[in-house]
């Protein structure tokens, strides 16, 4: 599930006639595009991330403020560095964010393959 060429040439393109934009530029479309304050149901995704960081973080008592700094960048780390997010078909946001996506989705096709060829090996064994 390799990139094909077209794909390849599309994606160098693409970074190459990217326009970088600055704070300026970039702050006003920002802001439009925020949901708005005190409605959740505009801000769905910060507000599911804010409230999966709560339900882990919540579970200890901190009695110093940089014992809760520090659990909270741990789970900042687990959440972007180890585990697998749906949205992103059961990827990292660090595997996408580092372009390697296609990569991890090929190792996951291929594992579950040999898992699959397993099972049905280990299956006929025990019907035979």
């Amino acid at each position: 599930m390799s990139m094909s060429n077209t794909e390849k040439a599309v994606k160098d393109n693409r970074r190459k006639t990217r326009r970088n934009f600055s704070t300026e530029e970039k702050l006003p479309k920002a802001l439009r595009g925020a949901g708005s304050p005190y409605h959740p149901q505009t801000q769905g995704k910060i507000e599911r991330y804010h409230r999966s960081m709560k339900n882990e973080v919540k579970l200890e008592n901190y009695y110093y403020p940089w014992e809760l700094e520090k659990a909270i960048a741990e789970w900042v780390d687990h959440h972007n560095h180890e585990r697998y997010h749906e949205s992103l078909d059961k990827v990292t946001p660090a595997g996408v964010c580092d372009g390697r996506r296609n990569d991890i989705l090929e190792q996951h096709a291929e594992i579950k393959f040999r898992t699959l060829t397993q099972r049905k090996v280990h299956n006929l064994q025990l019907a035979g």
